[in-house]
Formats: C-alpha cells, structure tokens, sequence
C-alpha cells in the first residue's frame, strides 16, 4: 500500500478519535441524561481532579492533531513512528481517565460500555500505525550503506 494512503487512513482515523470524544460514554445516575466524553473532564474537573482533567484533555485532543501534523510534516518512516508512538499515549491516556472516571464518580455517572470501544479504536489505530511504520520500511536490496 503506499505511504500516501496510508497517511491519509492514518489521518481520517485521527479525526474519528477526536469525534469519538462526543459520543455519550455515560448516564447520570437518578436521570436519563447522557455525558460524552468532555461533559466527564468537566464533572471529574469539578470533584477537584484539575491536573489529571487538563492532562487527560491534553493528551486526548493534542494527541490526534499532533499525530496528523507528524504525518505530514515528518518524513521517511519518523512519520508513522510518531504516530504510534503518540497512539499509544493517547490510547493510555483513554483507558485510564475512564477508569479512573469510573473509580472517582462512582455515586454521580455510571459509566457504559462505549468507554471500551473508544480504547479498543485507539489500539486499532495504533496497530494500523505500527503496520504503516512497518510497511514503509527501505527496500532491502544492495543499495543501503554500511
């Protein structure tokens, strides 16, 4: 496959992770209300976890633009390592802010199981990244220098 179409999956993939943010990930306990992901920085925010709301927020926005900027602006196969290797923080980043949501709130939201499919999307990205690194690799014929 070639590496421009890889680093155009790579980049749509990306902007799937970002929309993943606003799908509801939670109900409010006692109502029907939903929360997306950003409506749960807000209330993990409010019951005194500012730092860890800010990094999680940080890491799950910048980490996808980040990985499209490096796609582009990097070139050889730095682009596709940098993209795996800030799929694998953001993927990190994922898994522990909705247990640690699902910890802390315990009382107030009752975390469903989209959570699982946000984190199960990022290690497929993160594989597709890997593959794309691996499959960018130079041609072993006798032109490499020793």
């Amino acid at each position: 496959m070639p590496v421009k179409r890889n680093k155009i999956i790579l980049a749509v993939l990306q902007a799937v992770m970002i929309a993943l943010l606003f799908l509801p990930i939670a109900r409010v306990s006692g109502s029907e209300e939903t929360e997306n992901t950003l409506g749960l920085v807000r209330r993990y925010k409010e019951f005194g976890y500012q730092a860890g709301s800010l990094a999680y927020l940080l890491f799950a926005l910048c980490g996808p633009v980040m990985t499209t900027l490096c796609l582009w602006r990097l070139n050889d196969r730095k682009n596709f390592a940098a993209a795996a290797w800030l799929d694998a923080i953001a993927t990190l980043a994922n898994a522990c802010f909705y247990t640690a949501v699902k910890n802390a709130l315990t009382g107030s939201v009752t975390v469903t199981k989209m959570n699982y499919a946000v984190v199960f999307f990022g290690l497929a990205v993160l594989a597709w990244a890997i593959y794309s690194y691996l499959m960018a690799a130079p041609d072993s014929g006798g032109s490499a220098k020793r």
